[in-house]
């Protein structure tokens, strides 16, 4: 599972786990970036938009 998987560390991640077969599960904020990210590395992968802020 990668939180912040949508750029950088994590996108590039996301596409190694993809293409060594691995089904990789992100959890983004926004939905768009998460859609974007699944159609780029086109596998069986899932997303889900959380929020992780710690407002109180």
């Amino acid at each position: 599972m990668l939180i912040g998987g949508s750029s950088g560390i994590g996108l590039a991640t996301a596409k190694l786990v993809a293409s060594k077969g691995g089904r990789v599960i992100i959890a983004l904020s926004i939905q768009q970036r998460i859609d974007g990210v699944l159609q780029e590395i086109a596998t069986e992968s899932v997303g889900y938009a959380i929020d992780v802020t710690n407002e109180i």
